[in-house]
């Protein structure tokens, strides 16, 4: 880059062909323009293209379920929409080729409440239901102990169900909860746990939880 000062372009600002010209503190400055590659087609531009196609078909499943609400809840008043939160916390999770790489990296909640600690998830065959156990341990407000347990499981073959009925779910105070399981679908392999508050207006994060068999 270079800067012209007291010559015929100190008044001069724009662009000329392929040369940009603009004044900063009473000095003219002139550069090239940079070429503009249209559609670029490297290898890893077009991995992101694809990771960012997969997080987008991501996000139109889960709005038409009542996830929707989470993510509307998460961005409002914020400079932010929905869409744009939920695929920049679920991109990480794709490849690029259709499939999930990182099924930790997945997000079904986003929110401000606080989790709980240590989750464990175990498969029942015999019984066909997940027991999740949690501790809810240290400085919480007594209100947060009535917070529901909320929970997605992910299946074998990549099918999903959600759980969560705010008034019959488990509260983070039982510590303990047992989740229906379709066994349709192949064994459970995730179970995504997150709280809600009572009144369905506040969500906490999600964590990812293997299960055990």
């Amino acid at each position: 880059m270079a800067h012209l000062d007291n010559t015929i372009f100190g008044k001069l600002k724009g662009k000329v062909g392929k040369v940009v010209y603009y004044t900063v503190n009473g000095v003219t400055y002139i550069r090239s323009q940079p070429e503009k590659i249209k559609n670029p087609r490297t290898p890893l531009q077009e991995q992101q293209r694809n990771r960012l196609r997969d997080a987008m078909i991501f996000y139109k499943t889960i709005h038409h379920t009542p996830l929707k609400t989470i993510w509307q809840t998460a961005t409002y008043g914020q400079n932010i929409t929905s869409a744009n939160l939920f695929i920049k916390m679920n991109i990480a999770a794709f490849f690029g080729d259709g499939k999930v790489t990182d099924y930790s990296k997945l997000h079904f909640s986003c929110g401000n409440l606080p989790q709980s600690d240590r989750f464990q998830a175990r498969y029942f065959p015999e019984t066909e239901w997940v027991e999740v156990r949690w501790q809810t341990k240290g400085c919480m407000h007594n209100r947060r102990y009535e917070d529901r347990l909320m929970a997605v499981v992910m299946y074998e073959d990549d099918e999903f169900e959600i759980i969560a009925d705010s008034l019959t779910a488990p509260s983070r105070r039982e510590e303990v909860a047992r989740l229906p399981v379709q066994t349709r679908h192949g064994s459970p392999r995730y179970v995504y746990c997150f709280f809600a508050a009572p009144d369905g207006r506040s969500y906490s994060n999600d964590i990812c939880c293997s299960i055990d068999n």
